[in-house]
């Protein structure tokens, strides 16, 4: 079995607050959709109990962000390894990033 997760080449809020401030509407959308995020997880009895800047993962580009919550089970999927090489031989925009 292999873990596989989303790839988002923005990193997380941390590394990005880390760089430069965010503007006000920035600060919104990752807010909002942060929020809608622990809504659906909740909704789903569940808690992430980990919730800070480096587990918020920032899809889309930084004039339209997107917020990803890193570290539930909502955002892991797990798969077969013949699966997962089969995946990689039609798609060569995977990166394979070794922990």
């Amino acid at each position: 079995m292999l873990l596989v997760t989303e790839y988002h080449p923005l990193g997380s809020l941390k590394a990005i607050m880390d760089k430069a401030p965010l503007s006000g509407k920035q600060i919104f959308l990752i807010a909002s959709t942060t929020l809608k995020g622990l809504v659906y997880l909740h909704a789903r009895h569940q808690v992430h109990r980990d919730l800070k800047p480096g587990n918020i993962l920032i899809a889309g580009g930084l004039d339209n962000p997107c917020a990803r919550i890193a570290g539930t089970p909502l955002n892991i999927q797990f798969i077969e390894l013949n699966v997962f090489m089969q995946i990689l031989a039609h798609h060569e925009s995977f990166r394979i990033i070794p922990p």
